[in-house]
């Protein structure tokens, strides 16, 4: 998304195997094409946020990672249907809004949005996929990538273009948590790795892009190690069980 991100009430370490990110010239499963130099995993939709939603990269990313399953729910209706938070406004010496941790706050249809983090994403994919989401969030990356290798695609949280993070605004709840909201915050789908990059399939190109790994890394580290996938295990079975268009309504 084009505003920025939250440094608030990230979800305690996921459990994920380590695994050797190098396993030679073997070929990874579920669609993945592997080497010495990392891996990609074929077939994932690339989708560009623009121009329908100027602040939704959440959404566009959210449709990405549910079109690789199978599973056919347009960015619009992502956007429409995620839960939505309150834009902060100034009263009484200080800024009150809502909170990014329980929907969007503001609107992704236009450029007034701030953005929603990685546990409403994860209840918003398990309507879709009950109990396939998967929250990575507070992993290494060295995790990320073995999820990646393992032939997963996996929703994770930058900045726009790498630039480098800043808070951009500051504000408490209607309970009073006070939210730090970096930017600028976007989120993108990463689908491959080499030694040197990262290939992601990015809302705000509308295709596959490149970026330089270790920067990747380092932007995502700031942006609270946010990462969400699905599981592997019984996938076909609760995409067939799935009626697009239905689980929202």
């Amino acid at each position: 998304m084009s505003v920025s991100a939250v440094t608030l009430y990230y979800s305690k370490q996921a459990t994920v195997s380590q695994a050797n990110l190098n396993q030679g010239n073997n070929a990874g499963s579920n669609g993945t094409n592997s080497n010495r130099e990392g891996r990609v995993i074929s077939g994932v939709p690339t989708l560009s946020q623009y121009t329908e939603l100027p602040t939704g990269c959440e959404a566009t990313t959210i449709s990405m990672l549910l079109g690789w399953t199978g599973i056919q729910v347009t960015k619009e209706e992502v956007a429409r249907t995620i839960p939505k938070e309150k834009v902060p406004v100034y009263q009484n010496g200080k800024y009150i809004g809502g909170n990014p941790n329980a929907g969007f706050v503001g609107d992704p249809f236009t450029g007034n949005g701030f953005g929603v983090l990685h546990l409403p994403v994860m209840e918003y994919l398990n309507q879709y996929l009950p109990n396939v989401a998967t929250n990575l969030t507070g992993t290494s990356f060295e995790n990320i990538l073995w999820t990646v290798n393992s032939g997963r695609p996996v929703m994770v949280w930058i900045t726009r273009n790498l630039a480098e993070s800043y808070v951009s605004l500051t504000w408490n709840d209607e309970k009073g948590n006070r939210i730090q909201w970096r930017a600028p915050q976007h989120t993108v789908l990463l689908i491959g790795y080499s030694h040197t990059e990262v290939i992601v399939n990015d809302p705000e190109t509308g295709g596959t892009t490149r970026y330089p790994r270790e920067l990747f890394q380092k932007r995502w580290i700031e942006m609270g190690r946010q990462a969400v996938t699905v599981a592997v295990t019984n996938l076909d079975e609760n995409v067939s069980s799935a009626k697009t268009g239905d689980l929202l309504k």
